[in-house]
Formats: C-alpha cells, sequence, structure tokens
C-alpha cells in the first residue's frame, strides 16, 4: 500500500481512537498514548473518542481503581498514563528527567536542599492526600516558600508523589498529592530496564501515531539521539520515505469531531498534512506551536470551536475555515448534543460564526478561546 496522504490520515484517524471504535476509556487512553492530562482537555479529548463517556468515568479510574495517573511523561508534559505502562514511561524518559531537576529547581536552589525540603513534604504527607497550598499552609519552613511548587513538581516528576483527586469541577485542575508508596505501594516505577523501555516506548507511539518518521519519535519523546536505537531495537517496521510503523487497511476517516487545545491528533508529528492543510496552519497553531479547539472533518482540519459554560447560558461557537454545508453544519449540531449529555449541560446554543480567524499572531492565549469576542 502506497503511503499516500489519505492513507496516513485515515490510519491516523483510526490509531487516534477517533473512529470509535474503543468502548472503555482506559482501553482508549492505553491505545493513544497521548491524552494530555490537563483539564478540560482530558475530557474533552475523550468525549470526542468515546461513546457514553462522562467525566466521573476518569475520576473511577484515577481514584477508586487506580488504574491510571496523572504525571509529567514524555517532554515533561502531564500526561493520563495507565498504571501498567508507567515502568516504561518512566525508565524510556529518565533522561529527560534528569533534567528536570535543572530546568525546575536547580537554578533555585542545590541538592542538599531539595531533599531537605523533599523529606519535610513526604513526612507531612504521610497517610494522606494534600493540596500544595494546604502543603505549603503547614510547612514550617518558609525559606524557600516561593518556590514550594517547583519542588512538588519535581518530586511527582521523581515519582515521590503522585497526584490524585481533583477538586472542583470537570474543569478544574486543583488536585491533591500523596505520597507514591502510600497511593500505588505494588507499583515500582524504576522496575524496566531502559533499553527494553524505550524500544517499548517506540512500539506504544508507532501504533499509536504511525506512520511517523525518526524525528517525530524523538520529538514526541524526548529520547533525541537514542530514538533510532529505541525504533531499530523494536523492529517497527520502515515504509519508506523515512516513515515507520503498521500501516492497517483502515476505512475512510469520516464524520465531525470536536477537538480541544493540545490534542494528540496536532501535536505528534513535524509534518502534520495528513490533518491540517497549509494555507490552515496560522488557524490552527498560534507562535508558539499550540494547537486550537479544532473542528475535525473527514478527519483533516475544518475550522475552530469555542465553549462557553455559564449558569443561564451555554454556547458552542463554530467558525469554519471555508463555508460549511447544512449536512456539516447539521453534523457539528450533533456533537455538540453529544457534548452537553457528557458533560450534563443541557440546551447548548450553537453559534455559526461566519469565518475562523488565524491565530498565528494574535495575542498570548488566544488558541485557548480562538472565538472570543467574535
Amino acid at each position: 500500500m502506497a503511503l499516500t496522504r489519505p492513507v496516513r490520515t485515515r490510519t491516523q484517524y483510526a490509531n487516534q481512537g477517533l473512529d470509535r471504535s474503543s468502548t472503555e476509556p482506559l482501553d482508549l487512553i492505553t491505545k493513544v498514548v497521548g491524552i494530555y492530562s490537563t483539564a478540560p482537555t482530558s475530557h474533552l479529548a475523550l468525549i470526542a473518542r468515546l461513546d457514553g463517556y462522562q467525566p466521573s468515568h476518569l475520576d473511577k479510574l484515577l481514584f477508586e481503581d487506580r488504574s491510571l495517573v496523572r504525571m509529567g511523561a514524555m517532554r515533561g508534559s502531564g500526561y493520563l498514563v495507565p498504571t501498567k505502562l508507567v515502568p516504561t514511561i518512566v525508565r524510556a524518559t529518565e533522561g529527560r528527567r534528569a533534567r528536570v531537576f535543572t530546568d525546575l529547581v536547580g537554578k533555585l536552589m542545590d541538592r542538599t536542599t531539595y531533599d531537605r525540603l523533599a523529606t519535610k513534604i513526604e513526612k507531612l504527607l504521610a497517610g494522606r492526600e494534600m493540596t500544595t497550598a494546604e502543603i505549603r499552609k503547614e510547612m514550617k519552613d518558609k525559606t524557600f516558600d516561593k518556590h514550594l511548587r517547583y519542588v512538588v513538581q519535581l518530586m511527582t516528576s521523581e515519582c515521590r508523589l503522585v497526584t490524585t483527586r481533583t477538586s472542583g469541577t470537570w474543569r478544574s485542575n486543583l488536585t491533591y498529592n500523596a505520597l507514591w508508596s502510600d497511593w500505588l505501594p505494588k507499583v515500582d516505577p524504576w522496575k524496566a530496564k531502559p533499553d527494553k523501555a524505550k524500544a517499548d516506548l517506540a512500539k506504544l507511539y508507532f501504533a499509536a501515531h504511525g506512520p511517523a518518521t525518526a524525528d517525530d519519535f524523538a520529538w514526541w519523546s524526548g529520547l533525541r539521539k537514542d530514538a533510532a536505537a529505541g525504533i531499530e531495537r523494536a523492529q517497527i517496521p520502515e515504509l519508506g520515505d523515512g516513515y515507520f510503523g503498521p500501516i492497517d487497511p483502515a476505512r475512510p476517516a469520516k464524520g465531525v469531531r470536536l477537538l480541544p487545545i493540545w490534542d494528540s491528533a496536532f501535536l505528534t508529528h513535524k509534518d502534520r498534512s495528513h490533518v491540517v492543510g497549509d494555507e490552515w496552519k496560522r488557524h490552527v497553531y498560534d507562535a508558539s506551536g499550540n494547537p486550537t479547539s479544532v473542528v475535525m472533518v473527514n478527519g483533516m482540519a475544518a475550522g475552530q470551536w469555542d465553549l462557553t459554560i455559564q449558569k443561564s447560558h451555554h454556547r458552542v461557537k463554530v467558525a469554519p475555515f471555508k463555508s460549511f454545508s447544512e449536512p456539516t453544519w447539521k453534523a457539528v449540531e450533533k456533537e455538540v448534543e453529544r457534548l452537553g449529555l457528557a458533560l450534563d449541560v443541557p440546551d447548548i446554543e450553537v453559534r455559526r460564526v461566519k469565518k475562523a480567524p488565524s491565530i498565528a499572531d494574535a495575542e498570548w492565549n488566544r488558541f485557548m478561546s480562538p472565538l472570543k469576542d467574535l
């Protein structure tokens, strides 16, 4: 099978779970290996891919079942990681984790000071959960009070702490922390062998994001020079033109999907022509490379959308890159109904915006609300 752009589009569509063939949240998250843990992206990405999904399903996996964790993973970004994959992710990306100390804390304090503060936090958290604000309130050592969040973040990266439940609504990112040894006592994050972990990570990546290049994998994983060795060790099939990964005769990518900011479909490749036409890149990505909320039609970016939830009024604004046909608008409205059911937000108004704006030169963080004031 020739590796044409349509083949890449439909293969990615299936690999990313956008064909809605998965039925369980944990299976989907394991398959995609790329759902960001930040709310509301985590929930909106799952709603787009899973029939019947509700935010309580994710809470159950994280809190009750503990079959899923939020953790810094590839390139230090926060991901939803199945507990069974933790050793693979941790050992494969430990080179990046070694650099996190310098990035986060090394410019603020030396290692001895960090270890002293981390030990105090571990004693404080023994047997309970606390937010970072609660930790700050109870810490008697105020010397590095303003740097506490960096210490907590680094401890999480080192698997000394784990992020547990979220306080507030499905849009909240106010989380609690617990000791890894208390929360997941049977999970040894460091038990995998590094070389095997890198090969296993390559298998996961190309199953979820292939066809892709070695450069794509190196960027996504943060493995840099080790990426090619991981691909070779994993025996990922080569497809020609520098691409690797299995190709299945996937069905054509059909339908409308409302994908959130930072969705993995728009983040995991250097060449993104299979999901974004060249003429629309400035409408999808801001100057820093952050993808906005995208209306995907038949596997390709076709517009922007914006969700506003207020006590008295709920609204989704939708702006096409080119004009939508009436059947496409009907499909958009059906997706908004799906969104409302999942979030228990009834009667969401769909407002049609004439044309999607470019966000490449827009103000800072405009990608988070591309249709603001329109």
